[in-house]
């Protein structure tokens, strides 16, 4: 269920929005450090919305199928951008743009006011995992495909560390909780009786 204000809600009852797409991309340069971020929404003109610019003219044309499953996999995200969009062309060829954080939103306008209603409301947090230019045949149309993977991926990764003083330490300095984790493995426990003497 999405999380949304008393006036959002109100304004949904009330048939009295329009719906638009917001994408943000935490590209870098090319250089791979500087911060290069592109943000777009499905709309005409650049628009501010919580500090952030993003770029109109319709550029987010299409997503998959925001999928909710009950099982322990983790479903990503396909993102469609037009290829002729300039912006969204600079995005993927002038911009380091694999496995950098991206954000979907969806945004509620006022049709008579055009403002927004409340705030930008999450709908998919990842990274990009993959980039494809579609050049189509003559007369068709260019798109870009960005495959998403959701950010709840990581709680799929496993560990290297294990449960010892060296990978506490590096974590912080003043945890002690292994201290005694490398001895205690040597020494031997009796469940259930009484140790020999």
């Amino acid at each position: 269920m999405l999380d949304l204000t008393t006036a959002q809600r109100t304004a949904l009852e009330q048939n009295l929005v329009a719906r638009r797409l917001f994408l943000w991309v935490d590209a870098l340069g090319l250089d791979g450090v500087t911060p290069d971020p592109a943000g777009f929404w499905t709309d005409a003109g650049d628009v501010e919305v919580e500090g952030r610019v993003y770029h109109g003219s319709g550029s987010v044309i299409g997503f998959g199928a925001l999928t909710f499953v009950g099982d322990m996999t983790i479903p990503g995200l396909s993102i469609t951008l037009t290829g002729i969009d300039f912006d969204a062309e600079a995005l993927v060829r002038g911009s380091t743009i694999a496995q950098r954080p991206v954000e979907l939103k969806t945004g509620l306008f006022n049709p008579d006011t055009r403002e927004l209603v409340g705030p930008l409301i999450p709908r998919f947090r990842g990274r990009i995992d993959d980039a494809e230019i579609v050049t189509p045949e003559a007369g068709g149309q260019s798109r870009i495909v960005l495959t998403c993977e959701s950010a709840s991926r990581v709680l799929t990764l496993r560990r290297h560390d294990t449960r010892a003083q060296g990978p506490a330490h590096d974590r912080d300095p003043d945890d002690d909780l292994y201290r005694y984790t490398a001895l205690q493995r040597e020494k031997p426990i009796y469940f259930g009786r009484k140790a020999p003497r």
